[in-house]
């Protein structure tokens, strides 16, 4: 991570100064996310403001920037453009939930340190799509979807299989 940002802090330190705070975070120092990537060449730009709220420190951070994904229709590469914002609230056990000021997701922190680029990469790992997909129209698929197998033979000639069956059923009741 480059820029105003420390590698390592104490998120209630950060929000007790009012922390402020921008970088960038290279795509390739993201261990967890790099097998998700299609490439993990680029940096996304991250931001982050820190602050007591309601008596508790809650991180506000942002991240700019485009990953390069693998459509799974057509293997090629795809590409995601992210602008998130969100907002942490630092919390000691998970009963603090409930006090968590509104549209803010929990972080669990007992007084350690925290290194801001997982943070960052978790915010990251959460937008992902569960499948990656071009928009429709734009894949460069093999095959259109849904277009099926191609097949040659006639479809009046085709073996039906439940039609032999049939023609048991009705046997068996004469």
């Amino acid at each position: 991570m480059s820029g105003r940002l420390p590698l390592f802090a104490d998120p209630v330190r950060l929000a007790s100064s009012r922390f402020r705070g921008s970088g960038t975070l290279a795509l390739a120092a993201m261990a967890r996310l790099a097998p998700s990537l299609y490439g993990d060449n680029g940096t996304v730009e991250v931001a982050l403001h820190a602050a007591m709220e309601q008596g508790r420190a809650v991180l506000h951070g942002h991240l700019k920037g485009r990953l390069s994904l693998q459509c799974q229709r057509c293997m090629e590469a795809v590409s995601l453009e992210v602008d998130h914002a969100f907002s942490l609230g630092v919390i000691a056990s998970e009963d603090e939930i409930p006090a968590l000021p509104p549209a803010c997701e929990p972080l669990l922190n007992r007084g350690e340190e925290i290194a801001l680029a997982d943070v960052f990469e978790d915010e990251l790992l959460l937008l992902l799509p569960i499948i990656p997909l071009h928009e429709p129209g734009a894949c460069q698929a093999a095959l259109p979807v849904g277009s099926g197998v191609e097949t040659t033979e006639d479809p009046e000639q085709r073996k039906k299989p439940f039609a032999d069956l049939k023609k048991l059923l009705s046997e068996g009741k004469s």
